[in-house]
């Protein structure tokens, strides 16, 4: 099941915990039975990140790169438009974004196609607690069925490795060179 993961007509229960963390935009329940998460489907414009929310099922996914990265650091918020609304987020989520974009060609077959990202800051509604325990137990598996998992510690800011080290950590360190 592939679908939108916010409406901006949709009007939650009662029970549902609309706090200022959910920045504007709106949730749509996942269904636990059939074990829902939210994918970021990640675009482009004019520089600025744009995406949407998709609901898929970790039973069949589809391909996607599961985002591992470091929540603190810089206090310098950043915003990516997600459906209508600007929504804050880290500067460090915002530049691994921003390189998973600019490498696109070696992650997906042909550019055309979205990325597709899960990133827990934004795919877990971090104000629905029960959401999130869920969420939680299923990381595992969220990272497991992932075609690629990244682990981002942030831009490189022209760090180079020495000579004599390996290419994949020159590579994972040059992900970051550019973001601004």
């Amino acid at each position: 099941m592939v679908g939108t993961g916010v409406h901006p007509q949709y009007h939650p229960p009662k029970n549902f915990n609309l706090g200022e963390q959910d920045h504007g935009y709106l949730y749509l329940p996942l269904d636990f039975a059939t074990r829902e998460i939210r994918i970021l489907a990640l675009d482009m414009t004019n520089g600025d990140i744009s995406c949407s929310l998709e609901h898929v099922s970790l039973i069949e996914p589809g391909s996607y790169i599961a985002l591992s990265y470091y929540w603190g650091g810089s206090s310098k918020e950043m915003k990516i438009c997600i459906g209508l609304s600007m929504v804050p987020v880290t500067y460090n989520l915002y530049s691994a974004l921003h390189a998973i974009w600019r490498t696109r060609h070696k992650i997906v077959k042909s550019v055309s196609q979205p990325i597709r990202v899960w990133v827990d800051a934004v795919c877990i509604n971090q104000n629905d607690h029960q959401e999130r325990s869920q969420q939680v137990c299923w990381m595992g598996q969220i990272y497991d069925k992932a075609e690629q998992v990244i682990a981002w510690v942030g831009p490189s800011k022209g760090m180079k490795m020495p000579s004599n080290s390996t290419k994949p950590l020159q590579d994972l360190l040059n992900w970051g060179e550019g973001v601004q």
